[in-house]
């Protein structure tokens, strides 16, 4: 769990391929315990990473066996994280009903377990998607929201305020656009 919690955090500033060291590691960790929470957490992160190569049909598969085993458990966080990074990858490929059905869920869900950093996640990705859509108004309701929860989360909060950048920009307001991104700088 320590080794998985550290691979989450260390792959997020790194290449795929820089991760796959790693990623091997704890495909063995994961295999060596193999209990359902250990598996669907490998199967998760493998998600994420192939979304960020771009193979969009392996993260879903990634995806899917997670989900499978994710509802094994009754570990409601696990849930919540499977929604966001599916959310995401759908988001990147282009399916955006799927993406904002995947960010509703993962919204109910992290409230009704009262998940703060989740909550906040989805809410950026469900406004990100509200953009998208052509809803600049609740798109930057959902980032206020997500905004108030980011308290001590910097990169939740970077994101929020890079998503409320582009509201900014959609709406042709560059001041806003350039105060949105001076905060990302600072």
């Amino acid at each position: 769990s320590a080794f998985l919690a550290l691979f989450t955090r260390q792959s997020q500033f790194q290449s795929p391929d820089e991760s796959l060291p790693a990623l091997s590691r704890l495909r063995q960790l994961a295999t060596g315990l193999g209990d359902v929470v250990s598996i669907g957490r490998l199967h998760l992160e493998v998600a994420r990473l192939e979304g960020l190569r771009g193979h969009c049909i392996n993260a879903r598969r990634h995806v899917e066996i997670a989900r499978h085993l994710f509802n094994r458990s009754e570990r409601p966080a696990l849930k919540v994280m499977l929604e966001l990074v599916d959310s995401t990858l759908e988001m990147f490929a282009g399916n955006l009903q799927r993406a904002t059905r995947s960010a509703k869920a993962g919204l109910e869900q992290a409230r009704q377990a009262n998940l703060c950093m989740p909550l906040a996640g989805s809410l950026t990705n469900l406004g990100s998607l509200m953009l998208f859509t052509g809803s600049p108004r609740a798109a930057k309701g959902c980032l206020d929201r997500a905004l108030e929860l980011c308290d001590g989360l910097i990169q939740v909060r970077l994101g929020v305020v890079d998503s409320l950048a582009q509201v900014a920009l959609f709406e042709n307001n560059p001041v806003y656009c350039f105060s949105f991104l001076k905060q990302c700088q600072d």
